[in-house]
This record gives C-alpha cells, sequence and structure tokens, in this order.
C-alpha cells in the first residue's frame, strides 16, 4: 500500500485517516477526497457527484 500511497502523494493528495480497512485522501487544491479500500485488489471510491455528467469517470 505505501506505493500506492506514494502515488497520490506525488499527486497533490494529503494522507488524512488511514487504518487497516481504508485509507482517505484529500486533494490539496480541490479538496476532493478519495478513499481506497485494499482487498484482493484495490478499490478506489469517488464522491458520486463528482462522478456525475463525467463520461470518463462513469
Amino acid at each position: 500500500m505505501g506505493n500506492v500511497q506514494n502515488t497520490f502523494g506525488l499527486n497533490n493528495f494529503k494522507t488524512i485517516k488511514e487504518n487497516s480497512k481504508s485509507v482517505e485522501f484529500k486533494h490539496i487544491v480541490s479538496e476532493e477526497v478519495v478513499y481506497l479500500l485494499p482487498n484482493r485488489e484495490i478499490t478506489i471510491v469517488l464522491n458520486p457527484k463528482t462522478v456525475e455528467g463525467k463520461e470518463n469517470l462513469e
């Protein structure tokens, strides 16, 4: 998970909360919050309002 966190850090995200089930990041500029859920594969969760109407995110 460390490499993924470094990648987010390089892309202007700050780690807000971290526990065994998820990591919460906040973008420094837009203040968008992203959650990473490390299951068998890493799942990225975005706010539904961010995704609505953006075809490249659906």
